[in-house]
């Protein structure tokens, strides 16, 4: 079973090292056949042992290190917004430990611009500034991912933007 440890990492270093970590698990599934496992009601038999490359053991803690489990949340948050991707099994599940989640890829997961999509036009309900956008989700992300999604979401047409006192605000057209 491969493993990536991620303690003491900032959430947004800790998803693009778990992001890295998950690429070359899905990239050794391809290589040696072997796909993601069936893993609902069999934890204690998935394969993970067997070598074939088919999980991923992500050591995430359980938040006892004063960020609350920003860094566990983020990474669940990520496999359950794309159940198509991947299938997780959290540790608390298997033996009670909320210190790590097993992870069964089975295609990539989005980028991290487009991963942050449904999220900002979501928080951009109501007119937001660039710099409230950045500091809602730069926990979780690269400044540049957030800045890519806002221009992407904006030439979509999935945000608009206007000038109010001489700042950039961006809204969910749907909104107004």
């Amino acid at each position: 079973m491969r493993q990536v440890d991620l303690h003491g990492m900032k959430t947004a270093e800790a998803i693009d090292c778990f992001t890295r970590a998950y690429d070359s698990v899905l990239g050794s599934c391809a290589r040696s056949g072997a796909g993601a496992r069936a893993i609902f009601g069999a934890h204690h038999d998935s394969g993970c042992g067997s070598g074939s490359g088919a999980c991923l053991k992500v050591i995430h803690g359980y938040g006892s290190g004063g960020a609350r489990g920003d860094t566990r949340r983020a990474i669940r948050s990520l496999l359950h917004a794309n159940p198509a991707c991947a299938d997780y099994v959290p540790g608390e599940d298997i033996d009670g430990n909320p210190g790590y989640t097993i992870v069964y890829p089975r295609r990539r997961l989005p980028s991290g611009a487009s991963r942050l999509y449904p999220g900002i036009v979501e928080y951009c309900s109501a007119p937001k500034t660039k710099l409230e956008v950045v500091r809602r989700f730069v926990r979780r992300s690269a400044e540049s991912d957030i800045d890519r999604a806002l221009r992407e979401l904006e030439n979509s047409g999935r945000l608009r933007s206007f000038i109010k006192n001489g700042r950039k605000h961006y809204v969910d057209p749907r909104a107004l």
